[in-house]
């Protein structure tokens, strides 16, 4: 069991290490980070939360540069060549909640794609910068009008063949349509 914990320790101070990185690569040095969801530096900060729209929501990091705030998402595993439209709306809502918790509209996120190694030199890494758009936001709240009318509904459709994606899925324990049980 320590040996785990061990591990898991290594790999957070990995992550930390890349995302220092990451914001020294993308200009972001003269900033200063005001919020993160990791526990390597202290507890957790609260998630943010709209209550108008009812949505709460943790990023990774949120940097301030100025008078700018910048949410950064670090995903973990293979780094895709684009950015996936889960992970842009993912960092659309922190943008959105960032709007109205810091009552400062970011301009833009940033989603940091890494691959840990053995070796930091034989690091897979790359970043994306996502404008944070009006039509991004609409596609966000639309995103979410979507998801609320399914929620609603009897018995919604599951919209994938993946045995992962289910078994990971929040509604799992009462999905009549799983593809694995555990």
């Amino acid at each position: 069991m320590m040996i785990i914990a061990f591990v898991i320790f290594i790999s957070g101070l990995f992550i930390l290490w890349q995302s220092l990185v990451l914001l020294k690569k993308e200009g972001l040095t003269e900033g200063h980070i005001i919020y993160t969801d990791t526990h390597l530096w202290n507890k957790v900060t609260a998630p943010l939360y709209d209550y108008d729209l009812k949505l709460t929501g943790k990023p990774d990091y949120i940097i301030q540069s100025g008078k700018q705030f910048i949410p950064i998402e670090v995903k973990t595993g293979k780094p895709n060549s684009i950015p996936t439209e889960a992970h842009i709306l993912q960092l659309a809502a922190y943008c959105y909640l960032i709007q109205h918790n810091f009552h400062q509209r970011p301009k833009y996120g940033i989603i940091h794609y890494i691959q840990p190694s053995i070796s930091p030199k034989t690091n897979k890494s790359v970043s994306f910068k996502v404008n944070y758009t009006n039509d991004l936001e609409n596609r966000l709240l639309s995103t979410i009008n979507q998801i609320r009318s399914i929620e609603k509904s009897k018995e919604p459709c599951r919209s994938h063949q993946s045995p992962y994606r289910c078994n990971h899925c929040g509604y799992h324990h009462i999905c009549n349509q799983k593809l694995i049980d555990q």
